[in-house]
């Protein structure tokens, strides 16, 4: 395994952060951001970095990342998810309902796309 593939790493921070190891998962997640800073997908990995950073308790963190991750893709479920549980963790209960209520009706979204398919 290459230590300096940003796939592999990816694939490697999404599993420390899902096994809680959330420090780890921020450092891997980083190293990727590092090694390749202008890949296309790089808001899955800026929301693996607010996943991570929930988990490890830096909520302002995982806001940025989870804003970012939305910068670049506004309908990005998993963002939308992230900033919520990191407004939460940082006691912005207000923002996070409204970022919620915005998650629920993009999904709410998808789900009328899907069922007119």
């Amino acid at each position: 395994m290459n230590p300096n593939d940003p796939l592999v790493l990816r694939i490697l921070a999404n599993l420390e952060a899902a096994a809680g190891e959330p420090e780890s998962a921020i450092e891997h997640g980083r190293q990727v951001l590092r090694l390749s800073p202008r890949e296309p997908r790089r808001h899955g990995t800026y929301s693996l970095l607010a996943f991570a950073s929930f988990g490890a308790k830096q909520y302002a963190e995982g806001i940025g990342w989870a804003s970012r991750a939305l910068n670049d893709r506004p309908r990005m479920v998993q963002a939308h998810f992230n900033l919520a549980i990191c407004l939460v963790g940082a006691g912005d209960i207000d923002k996070a309902t409204v970022v919620f209520a915005a998650l629920r009706n993009l999904c709410l979204l998808y789900t009328s796309d899907a069922a007119d398919e």
